[in-house]
């Protein structure tokens, strides 16, 4: 490799890290608006025909809203893992952290499949109202989809939680800016996890935007301190 090879390398790696972290920063901030203005979901409290009439009626705005947050999951692991690979080194405990992240990212996705595409194609095509024997039928399928997606939402979130507590062990050794984000994501992934694993919060509606909002400020903090870093090493 000549001279000018190797500083065109140097040239290209800053440009590639700007691209990736400015487009993380941008993905962060619309997911968390997009999880936002999520339709408010039926609850237990409902009839089913209720349900049922609320989800059908809601069909296309839970469709887009679940399409989108599908799309930057994809695009969040691919951003993370291009970034990750930049600045670790590919160290084992980087690329632990970013496998979790990955499988969690897939868990996320799984549940949106359930909760915003199969769910409202269903309810969109039952007939309405049900007749008692066609309601107790409906409640059931209704109940086994919420915890259907429930397990996929805790998933993902379980590894998001290990996660960052991998990537801010990863960071102790990087430069001290990026030693802080590594800190506000153990401190991120353990009250996530523990907030779990004692009940403290479920993932409902709120509960959701709490633990997406959660992650996505922590993204948007590593993006950040990558893009306004000299050279990734200060």
């Amino acid at each position: 490799m000549t001279k000018n090879d190797v500083a065109d390398e140097q040239q290209e790696k800053p440009l590639s890290t700007n691209f990736i972290a400015i487009g993380l920063l941008l993905i962060a901030l619309l997911s968390i608006v997009v999880a936002l203005n999520h339709p408010e979901p039926a609850t237990r409290n409902d009839t089913t025909a209720s349900a049922l009439a609320s989800i059908a009626g809601q069909s296309r705005a839970i469709f887009s809203v679940h399409a989108t947050l599908v799309i930057l999951m994809l695009l969040t692991a691919i951003g993370m893992n291009g970034l990750t690979r930049i600045f670790s080194r590919d160290s084992q405990l980087s690329m632990a952290a970013m496998a979790m992240m990955g499988f969690s990212m897939l868990s996320m996705s799984m549940a949106a499949l359930v909760n915003g595409f199969a769910v409202p194609m269903w309810a969109s095509a039952y007939p309405i109202p049900p007749s008692p024997e066609s309601d107790a039928a409906a409640r059931a399928i209704l109940m086994f989809a919420s915890s259907l997606n429930r397990v996929f939402a805790n998933a993902a979130v379980l590894l998001s939680s290990f996660s960052m507590l991998f990537f801010g062990a990863a960071f102790m050794t990087q430069y001290a800016t990026l030693r802080l984000v590594g800190g506000l994501g153990g401190i991120i992934g353990l009250g996530t996890l523990t907030g779990l694993l004692t009940g403290a919060f479920v993932l409902d509606y709120h509960g959701f935007n709490l633990t997406n909002a959660l992650l996505y400020l922590w993204i948007a903090a590593f993006a950040g301190c990558e893009l306004f870093s000299k050279s990734g090493r200060n």
